[in-house]
């Protein structure tokens, strides 16, 4: 028992010195050290020059904080970059290609000749009569395979790019292969020769559409 209260005794008195020793120097750390009086953050009343903190660096003005960041930032800003075009497919550069050589080429003087795969067109004339315009064209098969056209399929159009009714007379719907000439024409209905001054056909094979014969920019007579 007396062992015990020795024992007891002895640790009581090593956890006083200790508790002692340690605030004694925990305050002469903090020796010197004062709370400032005004907070300048949350305190908003007084002279903005009293709320300066005690200790440590000064704090800048908002002026100054902004007039930094303005000539950090200044020209900093790049260019958005802008997502590259898709590709157009060669089925619409052919087409853009087509139409930007109907729009910008000259009228061709006659005969306006046109050749594709051994087929060839040829439009002679052109002359205007009650009804609208009248191409006189002559067709010839110089290949070695036979060819055919529906000539329901023929595309004319003005120089806007505005389809005009269009229909053939007096040419074959077969060609043989090495044929004749054929001559025919293509009348041009319900146009007024005074508000168009060039015209373009477009003739393709049928069923097989391999043959495309382009006569564009044929000239309208007045």
């Amino acid at each position: 028992m007396r062992r015990t209260l020795l024992l007891v005794g002895f640790m009581l008195t090593i956890g006083a010195v200790c508790g002692l020793t340690g605030y004694s120097m925990g305050y002469q750390s903090l020796r010197g050290i004062t709370q400032p009086a005004l907070n300048p953050v949350l305190n908003g009343g007084g002279d903005s020059s009293k709320r300066r903190p005690q200790q440590g660096a000064s704090l800048l003005s908002e002026k100054e904080i902004v007039a930094k960041v303005k000539t950090k930032t200044r020209g900093a800003k790049k260019p958005t970059a802008q997502k590259p075009k898709p590709k157009p497919s060669p089925q619409e550069s052919n087409k853009e290609e087509s139409d930007k050589a109907k729009k910008d080429s000259k009228p061709q003087s006659f005969p306006v000749k046109t050749e594709a795969k051994g087929m060839n067109l040829e439009v002679r004339s052109l002359s205007q009569d009650e009804d609208g315009l009248v191409l006189n064209v002559a067709l010839q098969n110089n290949s070695s395979k036979p060819v055919q056209f529906v000539y329901t399929f023929l595309d004319v159009v003005d120089d806007q790019g505005q389809a005009l009714l269009a229909e053939a007379q007096g040419l074959p719907a077969d060609f043989q292969a090495n044929s004749e000439t054929f001559y025919g024409t293509i009348k041009i209905l319900d146009v007024s020769g005074d508000n168009i001054e060039r015209v373009s056909l477009t003739l393709t094979d049928y069923p097989d559409q391999a043959i495309k014969l382009e006569a564009l920019n044929i000239p309208v007579l007045e």
